[in-house]
């Protein structure tokens, strides 16, 4: 060690003020659930990991497997990370001409507030992706459509959904849930969109709390 370094400060003080800090808790989440006999079976719910401000969703698809045109929020910017297996997307333009990008391991794509776009898992092997983006209540401009055609929700805009609970979601983004994931969950993390995509975790920053945690998947 050199002399400079010895005058260099602590990165974190021993006597840091740690009064207006969140509570101070790592989690774990794992891919596959407790008690699973094939640790590499491709998984059948994604998962979904939030706070207040961010979402970070883990999904795998067969090959073959699409999810189809959708369009996100104007604001929602996506970035997508290919674990494994190749994706391919397909985005639409304004002038209806189509771009399309074939993604491998190792690679990343960015999809714009916004973009229209399908996704397709192609060659032979399960497709495994990271999704990151800000956390939004609404990401599919589809999710509005079919709120305005399930019914309304309170004067408040809290309230809403269909009567199995798929639709609408509370103020604070706790509830209903987006068919990408982006949504929220019951306070189990079993509800969200069409109930497959429920919060693995959810730590709710504003409260300092954690409103869902599945224990299959999440541990400390």
């Amino acid at each position: 060690m050199s002399d400079d370094d010895t005058d260099r400060p602590a990165l974190t003080p021993e006597n840091l003020d740690r009064t207006h800090l969140p509570e101070q808790t790592m989690y774990r989440v794992r891919t596959a659930a407790d008690g699973d006999s094939d640790a590499g079976a491709v998984r059948s719910t994604p998962l979904v990991v939030r706070t207040n401000e961010f979402r970070l969703l883990y999904f795998e698809m067969e090959p073959g497997e699409t999810i189809d045109w959708h369009t996100h929020a104007p604001g929602l910017d996506e970035v997508n990370y290919c674990l494994e297996g190749r994706a391919r997307y397909t985005l639409e333009r304004a002038d209806g001409s189509h771009q399309t990008l074939d993604v491998g391991p190792g690679e990343f794509v960015y999809l714009p507030g916004g973009a229209r776009h399908k996704l397709e898992a192609v060659g032979d092997s399960v497709h495994r992706s990271l999704s990151a983006a800000r956390f939004d209540t609404v990401a599919r401009l589809e999710d509005l459509e079919d709120a305005n055609e399930s019914g309304a929700g309170d004067a408040d805009g809290t309230g809403g959904g269909d009567a199995d609970g798929t639709g609408g979601g509370d103020a604070d983004g706790t509830g209903g849930g987006d068919a990408d994931g982006t949504g929220g969950g019951d306070a189990n993390g079993t509800g969200a969109g069409d109930g497959e995509w429920g919060d693995a975790l959810f730590v709710d920053r504003k409260r300092d709390e954690v409103v869902a945690r599945d224990d299959r998947y999440v541990s400390t």
